[in-house]
């Protein structure tokens, strides 16, 4: 019985130490958008930005910017949008950020078959399905755990960072793939809030989803 107990804990602890902390660092994913079978927007880039409880993320492409914001710990953000010459933003708070967030909280994943390797790190296949129908499909990888799992925004019920999402609705599909993980510090100035140069809106009145 003690062999088999010093076996286990010798097996969770090799587990524990396989597996990479994420408390800070930047991952970038491309992203393609499919309409019928087609291509949309090209070298379209999705990157997070991760400093302990500090998260930013940043969706770029020809047609402009979206940048969201948050602390974690304090329940305080921002989002900005940079589209054909209108500047806006939205304030976020701790509320605003649960309801941003909210459709993708309670998704009961189930696993799937075809598990795959990206970046040289073996992820898992789950499938999920949001209260819109929209089919979530995610490819995540069990070795690298963030240490503030809220920061695979939105996709809080991962135990593990994904490395490929899919997300698809009738003939629309969107796919985010990772293209690099880097663990050098992040500057703190990403996380400042604009004071001048954008019209703010209030997240009422935005009503982003």
């Amino acid at each position: 019985m003690k062999k088999a107990f010093l076996c286990f804990t010798v097996l969770i602890a090799l587990n524990a130490s396989a597996q990479k902390l994420f408390s800070e660092g930047t991952v970038i994913y491309s992203v393609e958008t499919q309409a019928n079978g087609k291509s949309g927007i090209d070298s379209a880039i999705y990157s997070l930005k991760v400093k302990g409880a500090n998260i930013r993320t940043e969706l770029s492409s020809v047609i402009g910017k979206s940048i969201y914001i948050y602390d974690i710990r304090e329940g305080v953000g921002a989002v900005l949008r940079d589209f054909g010459g209108q500047r806006i933003l939205i304030p976020v708070d701790r509320n605003n950020w649960n309801e941003i967030t909210g459709g993708f909280r309670n998704i009961i994943y189930s696993s799937t078959a075809g598990d795959t390797t990206l970046l040289e790190y073996r992820c898992l296949k789950l499938s999920g399905e949001l209260a819109d129908g929209s089919k979530l499909t995610i490819w995540y990888t069990e070795d690298i755990l963030p240490e503030i799992k809220e920061i695979n925004f939105p996709l809080t019920n991962i135990n593990g960072l994904p490395l490929m999402i899919e997300m698809s609705n009738g003939n629309q599909k969107v796919l985010y793939k990772a293209m690099s993980i880097n663990y050098d510090p992040v500057q703190v100035q990403y996380y400042d809030i604009p004071k001048n140069g954008y019209r703010v809106l209030a997240f009422e009145e935005s009503k982003i989803k």
